[in-house]
């Protein structure tokens, strides 16, 4: 066993340990030790969550496997601990008593498979409203088709989150005007002051992990790229790296040159989008209209080097399909400079507009302690003292061969959102520019995938705009896929979501909401 993971007391708990990727460590332990095992490496090695998750074993059927993956930091790897469990309601002992972090994950294994973790305060009514679905599973090999409702009832909605003489609750959502997604929010209240919120997602469930059972791992880039619209590239990315991974393939050099140049493009036009919707949420039309116009002409960018504004088509399994002959190279040069020239123009009238800087100084604070509680990712982890980063600490692509700082901050309020952001656009065209010179034409893709063996599984990560990305594929027979987990970094931030209005007014709320960047279509998935 890798010291470099385990301790000894850790690893005599562990079965059938191997690693699963480079730097990857999975192993069983019995249901019993679970618990111990997961705090022991979250307290002991200060290791935080990444995600948990289930799914049946190819071996036994009738089986499933709880898995549970944790990231030890720079200079360690990643651990999966997973547990066997048996019957028709299976049950193991929850880790999110001990662990917070865990909570949504463990209520999404409970309504996808029906796998009870014991001593979880709130199961059920996470995903699914309708009573006909309680013994509805859809993620079990027995349950196939379109779910179908079965009747009108509805469950009852959750209970105030805060109980007592003066407290006011109000609903917002889940329809709104414009082409803001569908969430539902119950916030509780007295007077002006928010005391807790409650969001509510899942409205547009598209079922993408059980649709990607028995395709392709060709045919699921697509679906991969369609978690959500603005981050395609980095969902395409983990997808194709846990493929490569499981295949041992080798992608050319080229191509892993342009994944992070393109990877990095998503990153800068989603933060100057997040930039202007935090314009907008305060009401600064200009600002928000000028940082939408630096957005588009990056989208426009996008369309002229690939076909697609959101960079949709580009990844593929053993590299990209697209090249960068030399008149493209010089227009991305050319406009990462201006629009660089013009973003600092405009960041810097932003923070000589004290209106605005007062609507985000000091509001919408996580602090450090609760973002390392709930395993925040990202810019909104980064600015509360949550120094990770994948393209740093497990470097992928090409990260590894340029220099780039990884900006954290602690105040953790919404103008350090926007800071954040700003930093990161900042090191994101240093990183293009420093892989422009080592660009040819050429559309480098190993385009030999061979077929995998049944039982084959991998992980593949990715830091995308809003945070790390994990996807795991376990191959089934005839090379079609048997599992696909996604794990998007928006599921994670929302969860800790809450923490941030509460002590707030009504009208920080929208703020504090744009600071976020969250998107419920990757908790749609």
């Amino acid at each position: 066993m890798n010291p470099v993971f385990f301790d000894e007391a850790l690893s005599q708990k562990l079965a059938h340990a191997s690693e699963v990727a480079p730097e990857h460590i999975a192993g069983e332990v019995n249901a019993a030790d679970l618990v111990g095992a997961c705090v022991r490496l979250n307290d002991q090695h200060g290791a935080r969550l990444l995600d948990a998750f289930a799914l049946e074993n190819q071996e036994q059927p009738g089986q499933y496997l709880v898995c549970y993956t944790f990231e030890l930091g720079r200079d360690g790897g990643m651990v999966t601990l997973y547990t066997k469990v048996n019957g028709e309601r299976p049950g193991y002992p929850a880790v999110s008593p001990c662990i917070h972090a865990a909570d949504w994950f463990e209520r999404e294994i409970y309504e996808m498979y029906g796998i009870e973790p014991a001593g979880h305060p709130m199961l059920g009514e996470f995903i699914f409203r309708n009573s006909a679905l309680q013994n509805f599973f859809p993620l079990r090999k027995t349950s196939a088709g379109v779910i179908q409702s079965g009747g009108d009832e509805v469950l009852p909605t959750a209970g105030p989150a805060i109980k007592g003489e003066g407290v006011f609750e109000m609903p917002l959502g889940p329809v709104y005007s414009g082409v803001a997604e569908a969430i539902h929010f119950q916030l509780s209240s007295i007077g002006e002051e928010i005391l807790w919120v409650t969001p509510r997602l899942f409205y547009k469930h598209r079922a993408y992990e059980k649709t990607a059972e028995n395709l392709l791992p060709q045919q699921a880039v697509l679906l991969a790229e369609r978690i959500s619209g603005t981050t395609g590239f980095a969902e395409s990315l983990a997808f194709c790296q846990a493929v490569e991974n499981l295949a041992h393939m080798e992608v050319p050099e080229l191509g892993l040159y342009l994944r992070t140049v393109f990877a990095e493009l998503e990153r800068i036009y989603n933060h100057i989008g997040s930039i202007a919707d935090l314009c907008e949420s305060t009401s600064l039309g200009v600002g928000a209209a000028q940082g939408y116009i630096l957005k588009e002409r990056l989208l426009r960018l996008n369309t002229q080097l690939t076909g697609h504004r959101y960079l949709m088509g580009v990844n593929r399994i053993g590299g990209v399909r697209v090249d960068l002959n030399k008149e493209k190279r010089e227009l991305l040069r050319q406009t990462l400079r201006d629009v660089r020239r013009d973003f600092r123009k405009w960041i810097k009238m932003l923070q000589d507009t004290d209106t605005y800087l007062d609507r985000l100084e000091g509001i919408g604070v996580v602090k450090p302690a609760s973002a390392k509680d709930l395993s925040l990712t990202g810019p909104v982890g980064r600015v509360s003292g949550v120094d990770r980063d994948f393209r740093r600490d497990h470097p992928y692509a090409a990260y590894s061969e340029v220099r780039f700082t990884v900006p954290v901050l602690e105040d953790g309020d919404c103008l350090a959102r926007m800071r954040v952001r700003e930093l990161e656009v900042e090191e994101s065209v240093e990183i293009i520019e420093q892989l422009l010179p080592q660009l040819s034409a050429g559309i480098p893709a190993n385009s030999a995938v061979p077929e995998f063996p049944a039982g084959e599984y991998a992980c593949g990560f990715s830091e995308g705009p809003r945070g790390g990305t994990l996807h795991w594929v376990w191959m089934g027979e005839g090379g079609l896929i048997w599992r696909w987990r996604v794990r998007p970094p928006s599921l994670v931030n929302w969860h800790a979501y809450p923490v941030a209005p509460e002590g707030s007014v009504f009208q920080d709320f929208p703020i504090i909401l744009a600071s976020f960047g969250l998107s419920a279509a990757e908790c749609d998935r």
